[in-house]
C-alpha cells in the first residue's frame, strides 16, 4: 500500500515529498537483506530525506538521508528473520519513490 502516492508500470512515487510505503508478505518470507532500488531519476533527484524503517512493526532506525535517484540501498537486519511487513515513512522534498525492492536470505 502506498499512502499519498501512485504506482505505474515501472515504479512508485509519492505525490509530494512525504508519505509512507507499507509492504506485507502473506505468507511470511525469510530474509536478512532488504535491497531498495531507487527510481532512475539521477543522483540527488527525488531524495527520501529523513526516512525511517519499521520491520514487523519494530523500528530499525533511520535510513541514509542521501538516498535518491539512481541509488541502491541495502538494509542488513543482522540475521535472517521471518518478514511479515515493512513500513517506510518518508520525509523527502520532491517525489521520492522506488523502482524495486528485493529480499535476500
Amino acid at each position: 500500500r502506498i499512502f499519498n502516492g501512485d504506482r505505474d508500470a515501472s515504479s512508485w512515487t509519492l505525490d509530494g515529498g512525504s508519505g509512507s510505503l507499507m509492504i506485507e508478505w502473506k505468507p511470511e518470507i525469510r530474509g536478512r537483506y532488504i535491497v531498495l532500488i531507487n527510481r532512475n531519476s539521477g543522483p540527488g533527484a527525488d531524495p527520501w530525506g529523513s526516512a525511517s524503517v519499521k520491520i514487523n512493526g519494530k523500528s530499525i532506525g533511520p535510513m541514509a538521508k542521501d538516498f535518491s535517484g539512481g541509488m541502491v540501498l541495502v538494509i542488513d537486519l543482522g540475521s535472517a528473520i521471518l518478514l511479515k511487513d515493512a513500513k517506510f515513512d518518508i520525509s523527502g522534498s520532491t517525489y521520492p519513490g522506488l523502482a524495486g525492492l528485493e529480499i535476500y536470505p
